[in-house]
Order: structure tokens, then sequence, then C-alpha cells
């Protein structure tokens, strides 16, 4: 003969004991109590996966980090690593920020609750894509002999980093320029006595920003 033991408590681990007692049948009188056995139980399993998304944002802009799946009340913790991205942090404890372009690696914890254990997600990984560069403001600091060197400020590289600047004369093609470092370029094709407009612009993995307001040039 068998029974089904069933446990309808909020609490675990929890213990119960069973003693068991044959009644009595025909001549045989009822047995004495046999000793205690005594079951645990433990925490479920939580019903559902724990699965994290959104799984993409943009740079610059926060991404606020949701769960889905998982069983019961318990609070919903992160923690962010590095993927390809730099500066994965929380900011709060559910928006992810970065320093620049790439991806995250998020891991959720949802904590145990109720007859529940806790669950934790698979590492998830949160792509944050970059924005276009934003237009260089260019100027110019001296020209001689057909040879200018401009200043470059950049105000946004949208997270990745800068991949090469091009310039063009006149809204002509655009052409590799000559960095000289510490913010600054040279051009060497002016024409000696006219009056040349000059506009660049800034490459990324992502692209290339608007270009430059143009700054106007007379080449001595």
């Amino acid at each position: 003969m068998s029974s089904t033991l069933s446990f309808t408590g909020t609490v675990v681990p929890s213990t119960c004991e069973v003693t068991v007692v044959k009644s009595a049948q025909g001549a045989y009188a009822a047995s004495s109590p046999s000793l205690a056995q005594a079951f645990t139980f433990v925490a479920a399993p939580q019903a559902s996966p724990l699965v994290v998304s959104p799984t993409r944002g943009r740079f610059a802009t926060r991404v606020t980090l949701t769960t889905s799946g998982g069983s019961g009340t318990g609070a919903t913790t992160y923690v962010v690593a590095n993927g390809s991205a730099q500066g994965c942090a929380l900011i709060t404890s559910n928006a992810l920020s970065t320093t620049t372009a790439g991806t995250c690696i998020v891991q959720a914890t949802k904590a145990a609750s109720g007859i529940y254990a806790a669950s934790t997600s698979s590492l998830t990984s949160v792509v944050v894509a970059a924005n276009l560069p934003s237009a260089p403001v260019l100027k110019l600091l001296s020209e001689h002999s057909g040879v200018a060197v401009f200043s470059v400020a950049l105000k946004s590289l949208g997270g990745d980093p800068m991949t090469a600047l091009q310039y063009s004369l006149n809204a002509g093609p655009w052409k590799s320029a000559i960095r000289l470092g510490h913010g600054k370029i040279e051009i060497t094709s002016l024409r000696r006595g006219s009056n040349t407009s000059v506009r660049l612009r800034v490459y990324t993995a992502a692209g290339h920003s608007p270009a430059s307001a143009p700054v106007h040039v007379l080449a001595k």
C-alpha cells in the first residue's frame, strides 16, 4: 500500500515527520507506530527560465533592463561586465550605460521567494550600437604658400573611435586629410591667390559625420 505526501506550506526548507500504524484487521490488533521518518521539502526551481531583455540599445541612451520568466516575487538584480564595449555599468539598479559602443554582458538573478529557489539567467550580450559622429568644428590657424593648418574640434564620435578625417575643397571630392596630432590637420593643395572653401568630415565604424561649416581661406 502506498500513500502520497504533499506539502502546502510557504516556507522552505521544511521538514515533516511521518509515522506509520497498520490498522487492526481480523484476528490482528493494530500495530505499534513505526519509527518517525523525516521528509524535508526544499525550494522548487522557478517555473520558467529567466530571460534578460532588451538585447539592443543605442550609445548615449540608457538601456533599461527587464526580465521575463521566473516565479515568485523575489527581487531581480543585475550584474554587468564589458564585452567589446568599454565602461559597461549600472547607473541605477536596472539602467545600463557605456562609455563606448559595442557589447555588454548582462546576467540577472531573481531572488528566492516562498517555495521557489533563486534563479539566474544565462549570460546575455546586449549590443549598444554607435551613433554617427557629429559634425566637427574647423578653424584656420595659419596659411602660407598654399599650405593651411587647421584646428579640429570633435563634439561627439557617437561611441566609436575615429578612423579617418576627410576634407573637401569648394564642394569637390573628399580626400584624406593630413593629421598633425594635437587636434590639427594640414591641407597642402590650396591654389595661391584663390579663395577656397574648406569642409571636413569625420569617419568612424558607424559611418561619417555631416560636413563641418565651411571655412574660407585666401591662399597667399
